[in-house]
């Protein structure tokens, strides 16, 4: 779904049906600011949840069972998610950062991820999960330093 419509079906629910209703049973001054409480929460939490899935820079093996994989990050980065999915054929890793801040610098960060596996490496294929494209195009090398 396209954020501008997500925005205009939270706007329409949270700010103006309360609107509506209060105006209908002659509680406006009431209805007012919870409505704006409602949608400004909402907006708040579906702006945060946003996370973005930044490009990587490099991976290597630092032993059988870790990966350490660098990407260029934001300086205002509070939050961090590393999901891993291990097949038997490849390893899916996937970085999801999150700013809350309003305003930042365009100045990226280098920033690092230590990520333990289950499974030994070996010969499997390293996939960046937040690629936009098939296995091929999101394909890593991995660089072995043991």
């Amino acid at each position: 779904m396209n954020i501008w419509i997500a925005l205009a079906v939270i706007v329409v629910l949270l700010l103006i049906v309360p609107l509506i209703v209060g105006a209908k049973t002659g509680k406006l001054k009431l209805a007012l600011p919870i409505a704006l409480l409602l949608t400004g929460g909402a907006l708040w939490l579906g702006w945060s949840s946003i996370g973005e899935s930044p490009k990587w820079q490099t991976a290597e093996a630092l032993k059988d069972k870790e990966l350490q994989i660098a990407y260029v990050g934001d300086e205002c980065e509070d939050h961090r998610s590393v999901s891993v999915d291990e097949g038997d054929d490849t390893i899916t890793v996937t970085i999801t950062t999150r700013s809350f801040a309003s305003s930042c610098s365009d100045v990226g960060v280098k920033k690092v991820v230590t990520v333990e596996l289950d499974d030994d490496i070996g010969a499997k294929t390293l996939i960046d999960g937040g690629c936009q494209g098939d296995e091929a195009t999101c394909a890593v090398e991995i660089e072995r330093v043991y």
